[in-house]
């Protein structure tokens, strides 16, 4: 699974509001960026979801671009934006069995609490320091079931943010 917070967005856009506010231009530049790191580590995304907030769904076209995937195939689901993490789950769990590797793409803290949640002891590094900037992704290993998610159900492969990327 991989859990993907939108790019930098930008405050000044002039944008009606926060659904609205589109990416800045370093989340335009970072968002390939990751998604060139995921081509190269062969990690494509069965399935994208993203919260329906303009930023979030630009980041995840990007990134389908990027890892030449479909970026008409993003889904949008409102519960990423209007929900909580236990919404997040029940997404997930909503996901066919034969999906080997989704992409949910949001917001903090919702995706902070996630990657908490899952990581447990693998995160718990990171859970007292704001860990998850702007198009940060975090990589993990899951259980064969998406249905069965719980506390510290995942392991936590590795945190990229995307200014520690060479590409």
């Amino acid at each position: 699974m991989l859990v993907l917070r939108h790019g930098k967005s930008s405050w000044d856009s002039g944008a009606g509001s926060d659904l609205e506010r589109p990416l800045a231009k370093r989340g335009k530049r970072d968002a390939p960026r990751v998604g060139a790191w995921l081509a190269a580590k062969g990690l494509i995304p069965d399935l994208i979801i993203s919260s329906p907030a303009k930023r979030a769904c630009q980041t995840a076209r990007r990134v389908a671009k990027a890892v030449a995937a479909d970026p008409d195939a993003v889904v949008r689901d409102e519960r990423i934006y209007y929900g909580g993490m236990r919404d997040v789950l029940g997404i997930l769990a909503e996901c066919h069995p034969d999906i080997a590797r989704v992409m949910i793409v949001g917001h903090n803290p919702i995706l902070e609490s996630l990657v908490s949640f899952l990581g447990g002891s693998g995160a718990g590094a990171f859970a007292a320091r704001k860990f998850f900037p702007t198009c940060a992704l975090a990589w993990f290993r899951m259980p064969e079931s998406w249905a069965v998610l719980g506390a510290d159900s995942g392991h936590l492969v590795e945190l990229i943010r995307p200014g520690t990327l060479e590409m």
